[in-house]
């Protein structure tokens, strides 16, 4: 019996693997060496059926000093009474002759229900070593406990394989079953490597590996070029639908412009005058500066109309709001607190307003113009602030956007007109350069913008002289 410690035969390399992984399987090795599960493989491929399945476990028990309790306790924890078709080797370790002759083989079978003691196993090698074989025929399970093996006494313990596993073997062992067994008692490894690659060509090992990995290659290559082809019409296939959707969004968007085109040019070929023309010339507010075919500039003057009455009312009462900042120097602040209310409060007084306006119809874009030179007939009205120093429109930016979006061109001009007569009493800064610019603390584009309080005659003034109309009022000299 041979020493070498066996790692791989060609019964336990990849291509075995393959073939046997369903078949003869190993848990654990004896060592490293492989041998026995080479063994099994080789005495059992011609007689197993395609449902029959044998494993092989390896394991081993150390203690100084063993009893039979101790060795049912360890069988036990493997689970040994539940697994059918296997055959366990232990391999008792660190334990002395003297107390291995102390083990009686009867008291351990008592503890494993169903196994019987396979005696003429420890008979064939009771000369050289102490080996315990039980056996459970139903199960067609095994358990082979060793002491003190080595590995030479582990192979030559295969060579009592048939015996521990009967129900495997009918009739008379075959020739090639009797090498198997032969050669794990030589004195080199030599015949049993062998010997398993002999069996391993005779098995067709290398033909059942090349089956497995090749047979299905071909089509697995097949499989991934139809699915490629089925991917490429099915991304065709949604092209097809994305352009019939474009197509169907291009006929409906040229039915509409088809429609608006239609009624363009029935108003071109109209021969009464344009909306804008007659808006312009209807509308006492405006004021045409320049015309082509992408600008309309014009400019809106009216009395001032639109802000928060009560917002208003609140800050005439607070001598700390801007309406009080530039005034603080000048004598007497309940007059001019008067002249305040007779304009935001009772509305007996007017403000005379104005803004400059550009329509651009290429950018779609209605903007206020910053410090605009006002021709002279604008000298008694105020720009106004938001729009003169700011360039700045407030929310009616939003709306201009949508108007200019719609081709609403009069709707944007009387906005703009809206816009131009209103004035943000919440915006501070705003509010403070108007008070400025009435008490002509700023020079902007009108000659004569603090002469823009109208009085109920008629007449046009500055604050100064709105002060002395409503003291002489308050006096009874109106």
């Amino acid at each position: 019996m041979f020493g070498t410690v066996i790692t791989e035969t060609a019964l336990t390399d990849e291509r075995a693997q393959s073939a046997f992984a369903h078949k003869v399987v190993e848990y654990g090795s004896f060592g490293g060496d492989i041998s026995w599960l080479s063994t099994l493989r080789a005495l059992l491929y011609d007689k197993l059926s395609d449902n029959d399945r044998v494993d092989l476990f390896c394991s081993s028990i150390a203690r100084p000093r063993l009893n039979v309790t101790d060795i049912c306790r360890a069988l036990k924890s493997d689970h040994a009474d539940e697994l059918t078709n296997a055959l366990y080797c232990y391999n008792v370790t660190s334990i002395s002759d003297e107390d291995v002759k102390k083990i009686d083989p009867l008291e351990i079978v008592k503890e494993l229900d169903g196994f019987v003691y396979i005696s003429r196993v420890t008979e064939l090698f009771r000369k050289n070593f102490t080996v315990f074989c039980f056996a459970n025929e139903e199960r067609k399970t095994s358990i082979v406990i060793g002491f003190n093996l080595t590995i030479a006494r582990y192979h030559y313990l295969q060579c009592a394989t048939v015996g521990m596993i009967p129900w495997w073997f009918t009739g008379t062992l075959s020739d090639k079953d009797k090498a198997v067994l032969y050669s794990l008692r030589g004195a080199t490894s030599t015949e049993y490597y062998d010997l398993m690659k002999k069996i391993a060509d005779e098995i067709g090992l290398r033909e059942i590996f090349l089956k497995e990995k090749l047979s299905g290659f071909e089509n697995r290559y097949s499989e991934i070029q139809a699915k490629r082809i089925r991917e490429t019409i099915e991304t065709a296939y949604q092209m097809i639908a994305d352009h019939e959707n474009s197509i169907h969004q291009l006929l409906q968007s040229i039915e509409h412009q088809e429609f608006e085109y239609d009624g363009i040019q029935k108003k071109i070929n109209s021969k009464g005058e344009s909306e804008i023309l007659e808006y312009f010339l209807t509308n006492k507010h405006l004021d045409l500066v320049s015309a082509d075919d992408n600008n309309l500039e014009y400019i809106v003057f009216d009395y001032l109309s639109s802000w928060d009455i009560d917002l208003a009312e609140r800050m005439i009462g607070n001598r700390d709001s801007y309406f009080y900042y530039d005034y603080r120097n000048k004598p007497c602040n309940a007059d001019w607190e008067m002249l305040l209310k007779a304009i935001f409060i009772n509305e007996e007084l007017k403000l005379r307003f104005c803004s400059r306006f550009d329509l651009d119809i290429t950018r779609s874009l209605v903007n206020g113009i910053r410090h605009y030179d006002y021709p002279s007939e604008y000298s008694n009205y105020m720009p106004n602030p938001h729009i003169d120093q700011y360039g700045c429109v407030g929310n009616f930016e939003k709306v201009f956007r949508e108007c200019m979006k719609n081709h609403d061109y009069i709707m944007a001009i009387a906005n703009s007109i809206i816009s131009g007569m209103s004035l943000n009493f919440s915006d501070a800064t705003v509010m403070e350069r108007f008070i400025g610019m009435l008490l002509g603390n700023y020079e902007t584009g009108t000659k004569n913008a603090t002469h823009c309080i109208e009085l109920p005659d008629g007449t046009v003034t500055n604050y100064k002289g709105a002060i002395a109309y409503l003291k002489n009022k308050e006096a009874g000299n109106e």
